[in-house]
């Protein structure tokens, strides 16, 4: 997910726990805490970083007992300090019984909870999630929303505004009798701020499972018109901006997969701008795996690829006079150039991504071989606009 969104949900949990301090070190201790897996983007930012490492390692289930001590202690540390005559600010005597305020244990858990939510909602977009490192490098990914839900991160706004902006409850000061200092009294965020966090937390968590759900349920309602009853072709759907009203149609057909816009707010036949992808030729692909191990990693990001575009490229552009055919014969292919990509990441023709300009695909392969099948040269376009980043030159075979 985007970053206002798990910024949105960090800042919530906190608000969600009994005897919470109203105090804006809170606020900033969840923040961080539910944007810390994203401590990654801090490896670099190289094509093979962001295959193999964004949502790695940080998001590890395993790893976040042991992740969230980073913001924790400093947090913990920051909330004991209390000007000088002030009550402590972690401890809410409360009833005779002594019932125990924000402590280290309550803090510790909200941490967990920010963390655990940034995975969640992670592994509910197509992007996916290594999650269940060092055991598997499986992505876990669930086609629920797409990167950025405005959807689900408004209403979740507004119910974090809304907690915030209650009058606090004040905790009893220490002491009593003359020695007492109703000064001293702690604010805390009110039971009703907490019944408020509560219902943003339960509507970012719940909001999801109804998306997914509805995808599944449009899949059924959709598969008998986009696939003509034929059990050999499979549909699935992707997200789109403001899905769930919104779906990717993709079509596996064999060899190759139609794609195209589906709105529930229209009759199933009505898919729009359906286009064919070619899938990626296995032969050409395994032999560019075995050139170049970038392309496995491309490969295990791309569950859906295809073949965007296979041409000729510029002769005056191959920098190497060797791979450089003095004179090839009348009409033989010596070179090509061939883009990869995947249709999670491709805008639909009719969509909203589209109609914005911002159609353009995303995370795309480009290759230059030579008419033998040798890989010449390879670059990753986060953009497949970005038509002047450099080609990295394949090393020759020793």
């Amino acid at each position: 997910m985007d970053s206002l969104t798990h910024l949105v949900a960090g800042a919530l949990t906190p608000l969600a726990f009994r005897n919470t301090p109203r105090r804006a070190a809170v606020l900033g201790f969840g923040i961080a805490a539910g944007e810390l897996p994203d401590i990654d983007v801090v490896l670099g930012n190289s094509p093979e970083v962001l295959l193999t490492v964004h949502r790695g390692i940080t998001h590890a289930l395993v790893l976040q007992p042991l992740l969230v001590l980073l913001v924790l202690l400093p947090f913990w540390f920051w909330l004991r300090r209390r000007p000088a005559g002030a009550a402590p600010p972690l401890k809410a005597p409360g009833s005779a019984a002594g019932s125990q305020g924000y402590g280290f244990g309550t803090a510790y858990l909200t941490a967990l909870v920010c963390v655990y939510t940034h995975i969640y909602l992670d592994c509910m977009t197509t992007f996916g999630t290594m999650a269940l490192l060092p055991f598997s490098s499986t992505r876990l990914e669930f086609p629920a929303m797409f990167i950025v839900d405005l959807l689900m991160t408004l209403p979740a706004m507004g119910f974090c505004i809304a907690a915030w902006r209650q009058k606090a409850s004040f905790a009893p000061a220490t002491g009593t009798g003359a020695g007492a200092n109703p000064a001293a009294a702690t604010p805390l965020f009110s039971a009703r701020a907490r019944r408020i966090a509560r219902l943003g937390l339960a509507w970012v968590l719940l909001y999801p499972l109804a998306a997914l759900g509805v995808n599944h349920l449009a899949a059924a309602r959709l598969a008998p018109a986009l696939t003509g009853k034929q059990p050999e072709r499979q549909l699935q759907l992707l997200t789109e901006p403001f899905s769930p009203l919104y779906w990717k149609a993709v079509v596996d057909e064999g060899d190759s997969y139609l794609m195209g816009r589906v709105s529930l707010l229209d009759r199933p036949e009505s898919a729009s701008g359906m286009r064919r992808y070619a899938k990626v030729d296995r032969a050409l692909y395994e032999s560019l795996k075995g050139q170049q191990r970038f392309f496995g990693h491309f490969e295990n990001f791309c569950p859906t690829m295809v073949l965007l575009e296979a041409r000729e490229p510029d002769r005056s552009t191959l920098s190497t006079e060797a791979d450089k055919p003095a004179a090839p014969a009348q009409g033989s292919e010596w070179a090509r150039e061939y883009a990869f990509a995947d249709l999670r990441y491709v805008a639909s023709p009719d969509g909203i991504m589209t109609s914005l300009g911002r159609g353009e695909p995303m995370f795309v392969l480009e290759a230059r071989v030579n008419a033998s099948g040798k890989l010449l040269a390879y670059r990753f376009l986060k953009n497949a606009d970005e038509k002047d980043s450099p080609w990295t030159e394949q090393e020759a075979d020793k």
